[in-house]
């Protein structure tokens, strides 16, 4: 019997530690993207900054000896006034999204002892001629029977209120028993959140 509780525990060790490390490559994985997106996002605009100012001054040296100087000034400054705008448009939108490798932090965080979570995905969700995007929580749980509801519950409503700003419904569609031991059983699960405006 003691061997048998230490291998169930190496086993559940051994499964968040894998689990682990997948989301901090995850999160490894998604910070160095979004590093360079940022960064190529910004060299591109620094560079079609440095050309409109370089067209702005070549311009401005040429206003004593060339007719109709206004209107091309204005023309620069509107193409200024332009890449200004979608400059702005473009960091609203990027504050619009959630940053995921840090909402997997905070799901991951919220995860109750005697269980491990085994995938995290958005998916496309069809009803009818709607479709909708949700986040899909798949995980298992060791239960001895009694504290099973009470533990799924509690890890949902740490997911609402944890991710509030983001999920518009945390909601149990599938639990079912995929194994059983001498002491417990276990207990798979599956968690659909729905996903707020246009979540992505």
């Amino acid at each position: 019997m003691i061997e048998i509780n230490i291998l169930r525990e190496r086993q559940e060790k051994f499964h968040q530690k894998v689990f682990l490390i997948r989301i901090v490559s995850m999160y490894l994985i998604g910070l160095l993207c979004l590093l360079i997106i940022v960064g190529i996002t910004y060299i591109t605009n620094r560079v079609a900054i440095r050309y409109i100012l370089a067209s702005i001054k070549k311009y401005n040296d040429k206003i004593s000896s060339e007719q109709g100087f206004v209107q091309e000034v204005q023309k620069f400054r509107q193409i200024m006034e332009d890449v200004s705008r979608k400059l702005f448009d473009a960091q609203e939108e990027y504050n619009k999204r959630p940053l995921w490798s840090k909402k997997f932090a905070v799901i991951v965080s919220a995860v109750p002892e005697r269980m491990w979570l085994e995938k995290m995905a958005v998916v496309q969700n069809t009803q009818g001629k709607n479709v909708s995007n949700v986040f899909v929580i798949e995980g298992s749980l060791m239960s001895d029977g009694s504290d099973t509801g009470k533990t799924i519950s509690d890890f949902m409503n740490n997911i609402r209120l944890r991710c509030s700003s983001d999920f518009s419904s945390v909601s149990l569609k599938e639990i079912k028993k995929i194994k059983k031991t001498t002491s417990s059983d276990i207990i798979s699960f599956r968690i659909e959140c729905g996903l707020k405006g246009s979540v992505r």
